[in-house]
Order: structure tokens, then sequence, then C-alpha cells
């Protein structure tokens, strides 16, 4: 297990992914494009051009554009220090435009993550081309190009988008693909367009999907929203943004950042309803974007383990001068389960708006449940202690000594430091 300050070491297929690349196995070529996805640099560009024009491997070519891109999605809302100008966007894009489409469609999406209204000019090129596959590549390209926060609020890159969709000389399909970004990217003005589109067949059923999503964005978005830190698109296995969660009520909404306190927040302006398969995952489902983040709609089950971020039951404490907080017991309020795990969690966000009483109430039905996580019966020590129990809180950080199977576990050598303090 990695400390808090540590990052995880990447698990890379290949020793050395650049020279992979000339490696005579295609299995060994693709697998150094999957880890230049996971590591690659802007450096790497240049050789990641060559083998995306070149290599004899269609999987190959398509893997390196694929890598390139992610790499481009890792510096698009970074810091100043970190973001790329836009001469150097210009170069990255000269190169790529030696890429022929037809053998290597996947080269727009490097278009679409460099930024640029050249990137969308050779998108739109590409989804009029008479070949299909190219107009696919194409349509990725554009969807990666609008979904990024660093297009939040766009109206000239919408405007432009919406205005596809009249075009003539787009073939049914392109239509189509036009229709998933507009939805995918909550463009709104796409809806009275879209209406009156009719590619017809399965292209039809597509627009009219689009347009029930877009109408989804008059509604409140009432729920909890996750966000992990990465922008919508970005692909970097360790987020360099905080990781956050939105919780929207009827009548208020909260957000808090790990590591931040609670806040309440206005959603009137500044927010925009996506609905795009984001990375992982198996279909697509709906979104927000604002306030910093790229959040996704949360299931029931990932909400313990969030919690356990939001508030680390290795760093708790709770004083008893805790002020009550309105996002913590929504949040709370939202996980309804009765597994030991969601009691827990239940009891931790209970401690974090200063509800100690109920945190120990919840701790308590978890302990009567089989297989309570390990750590409950140190959580329901500090719960009591700051309810004033302290006699019922040395009780519960005894049996969690006596009770350990392992000594050396946190929650254990932090019962013995409370006990003997």
């Amino acid at each position: 297990m990695t400390s808090k300050t540590e990052t995880p070491a990447l698990e890379l297929e290949t020793d050395d992914p650049i020279a992979a690349l000339d490696h005579k196995s295609i299995a060994v070529r693709a697998a150094a494009c999957r880890d230049l996805t996971k590591m690659g640099r802007v450096e790497h560009l240049p050789r990641l051009a060559q083998s995306a024009g070149t290599d004899k491997s269609p999987a190959v070519r398509l893997g390196t554009v694929a890598a390139a891109s992610d790499i481009l999605s890792r510096r698009r809302l970074d810091g100043p220090g970190d973001a790329l100008s836009e001469a150097e966007r210009g170069a990255i894009l000269e190169l790529f435009k030696r890429v022929d489409p037809s053998k290597n469609p996947g080269v727009f999406s490097v278009f679409g993550t460099l930024d640029l209204s050249a990137g969308l000019s050779r998108v739109s090129i590409g989804l009029r081309d008479p070949r299909q596959e190219v107009r696919k590549g194409a349509g990725v390209g554009l969807l990666r190009l609008c979904i990024s926060r660093s297009r939040q609020g766009d109206s000239a890159l919408e405007a432009a988008v919406v205005e596809m969709l009249t075009d003539r000389r787009m073939r049914p399909d392109a239509i189509a693909e036009v229709a998933l970004v507009c939805m995918a990217s909550g463009f709104e003005t796409a809806l009275p367009v879209l209406e009156r589109v009719d590619p017809g067949g399965v292209h039809q059923e597509v627009v009219d999907t689009a347009i029930d999503k877009l109408e989804l964005a008059a509604r409140r978005p009432v729920g909890v929203w996750l966000s992990d830190g990465r922008d919508a698109g970005e692909m970097r296995a360790h987020p360099v943004r905080p990781a956050s969660v939105l919780v929207v009520r009827a009548e208020a909404a909260f957000q808090r950042d790990v590591g931040g306190a609670w806040r309440a927040v206005d959603l009137s302006s500044g927010l925009r309803r996506m609905f795009y398969r984001r990375a992982g995952t198996p279909a697509a489902g709906p979104a927000l974007q604002g306030l910093g983040h790229t959040f996704h709609l949360t299931a029931d089950d990932e909400l313990p383990a969030f919690v356990d971020m939001l508030v680390p039951p290795a760093s708790a404490d709770w004083p008893k001068g805790v002020q009550r907080s309105e996002g913590a017991a929504s949040l709370c309020d939202a996980i309804s389960g009765e597994l030991p795990g969601d009691r827990r969690a239940r009891a931790l966000l209970l401690a974090d708006s200063g509800d100690f009483a109920g945190a120990a109430a919840e701790l308590d039905e978890a302990l009567s449940a089989r297989k309570a996580p390990e750590d409950t019966l140190y959580l329901l020590g500090l719960a009591r202690s700051a309810a004033g129990d302290q006699e019922g809180a040395l009780s519960a950080w005894e049996a969690c000594v006596s009770k350990a199977r392992r000594a050396k576990d946190w929650y254990v050598v932090a019962a013995r430091e409370r006990l003997n303090g």
C-alpha cells in the first residue's frame, strides 16, 4: 500500500516503449502504444507521428494516434507552466497532417485534442469524406475536441458544430456522428436543428436519442455526481486535480473537493449537461461540467469508496467543535444501503457533519452484521469519544486491539495509542 504522498508506479508492458515501436513483433509494438497512452510525453509525438503513417500494421497505426491524442489530452487543462503554446500545437498539427486519413482515420483524434481552429477544420473535412471509415474517425475527433472543459462555454465552437447538421455535403452517418457529439457535449442550441433533421433509418434513431438527452438539460440535475479529477476525455493514470463530489437537491447544491471543505454552489449558470461514454465504462451516461470539474452521475455502490477519500478514516479525529455540514448530511442521505460498508460510510459523513451520536449508532449497526469493515471498532471509539462517551470509547478501542488479526494494521496501532494516551 502506498503512502498519501506516494504516486503508485505505472505498470508497463515494455521496458522502453519508444524503442519497442521498432520491434519486429506487432504485439510488442501495440504494447508500446498502450504504454505511451499511459506515460507518453510531448517529446514522444514525432516518433508516434512517424509510426502513425508508416507502420505496416493497421492496429499499430491506430494505436500510435490513440497514444498521441491521449498524451495531448493531458495538456489541455494543466497549469500555465505546462500548457502548450499555440505555436507548439501548430507544429504538432503539421506533423500529423502528413498522416493519410485513409490509412489511419484515427488521426482525427489528434486534431481534436490539439484545441486549434485548424484542427476543427481538418475534422470537418473528414466528416465529408466519401469513405465511411474516415468519416467515423472524424466523428471521434470532433467528440474529443468538444467534450473537454477547455471548450466549455465555447459558443463559437458550438455554433460551428450545430451548423454541420445542415451541411448538404454530409452523408446520413456523418449527420448521426455530429448529433452524437451535440448530445455528448450538451449543445442545447442543436435541439431545434435536430428536430428538423431526417437522415433516415438507424441514423434517425441516433438523432432521436440525441434529442431526448438534450431535452433533459432543462431539468435540475438532482443526485450525487462524482469527479475523479480528470477532464472529459483525459487519459491519465494519476490525476493532478483533486477528486470532487457534487450533491444536488431540489432546493440546494453542495460541492466538496477531496482535501477541501463543503460549500454551497449556484447551478444557475456555467454548468453544461453532457451524455457520453467515458473511458472504462460500457455505455454512455449523464455528466455535468463546471465548478472546475467534469462530474458523472454516481452509482450507489461507488459512494462508500469515495467517502473514504473524502473523509479519510486513517486521519479521523472528530473534535467536538465540528460545525454541522449540510453538504455532508446530504451526501449521507444519498447512501441508502444497509450493508456494513454503507453504514460505515454514513458514519464517516455524520461525524464529518458533527453528528457523533448518529455516527456511533451507524457503526454499532455495522458491527451487528457479518463482515463489518476491520476498522469499524476503532472508528466507533472515535465517535463515542467525540460524543462524550469516554467509557464507551475505551471499550471499543480495547475490543479493536483484542480482536485484531494483525497487530500492525493502522487502526490497531491507533487504538493502542488511544488506550495508552
